[in-house]
């Protein structure tokens, strides 16, 4: 939650924009869902642990839970308005830890 310039100049809390970036960096360009030959970033990689380790059934858990986790966000935080209130901050950072620990 911070404030971040839109499109019309203005400035907007809803911190939409840094998740955007934060899934796109995990994704990453030239990945399909559920693919572990493609891809070049943290998707890609995770879907190869899955598969060694028996865990890849259609998209490795680890992605599925992360991107959840990130539709939360958005839909819990960022379509709520919660980040225009004084502790909105403190749910958005609750879902990233919950994130960060799935990569751990």
């Amino acid at each position: 939650c911070k404030a971040a310039s839109t499109a019309s100049g203005d400035d907007s809390l809803t911190g939409e924009a840094d998740l955007d970036k934060a899934a796109a960096y995990w994704v990453g360009v030239n990945q399909d869902f559920g693919e572990n030959e493609g891809g070049h970033m943290l998707y890609s990689i995770a879907e190869k642990a899955g598969a060694r380790f028996g865990q890849d059934s259609i998209e490795a858990e680890v992605n599925t839970n992360i991107l959840s986790l990130m539709n939360q966000i958005k839909t819990d935080i960022i379509e709520t308005d919660s980040c225009k209130q004084a502790d909105g901050y403190l749910q958005y950072r609750w879902i990233v830890n919950k994130i960060i620990a799935q990569m751990t």
